[in-house]
């Protein structure tokens, strides 16, 4: 017959055996991070968005915030517009999720 003590150690070695398989998937998941850049429109077309000559591509969903603050489009952007672009890193691929046009600093 086995012990208390015997079944507690088999429990903690399948929790310990769990906790280690499982742990580059929690690696893996801390690579996925949002940051945000100013600057202005170099080039924009309906795929993607070029700041300081590096361009990024939009994600499907991208969000584009006007200067008034309401929603509008990718198509309502030009070359010239100072903008706040929100960028998702993941999988080390960048997308843009959010643009959002502001005034030009002075």
């Amino acid at each position: 017959m086995i012990s208390s003590y015997a079944m507690n150690m088999k429990k903690m070695i399948r929790s310990m055996l769990l906790c280690l398989l499982l742990s580059p998937l929690a690696v893996a998941a801390s690579d996925v991070y949002y940051y945000s850049m100013q600057g202005e429109i170099s080039q924009v077309s309906a795929s993607a968005i070029a700041l300081d000559d590096a361009s990024y591509p939009f994600m499907p969903t991208v969000k584009v915030i006007g200067i008034d603050g309401k929603s509008t489009s990718a198509s309502s952007l030009k070359p010239g517009d100072y903008v706040k672009v929100t960028i998702l890193n993941m999988d080390k691929k960048r997308r843009v999720d959010k643009i959002e046009q502001m005034k030009k600093p002075e």
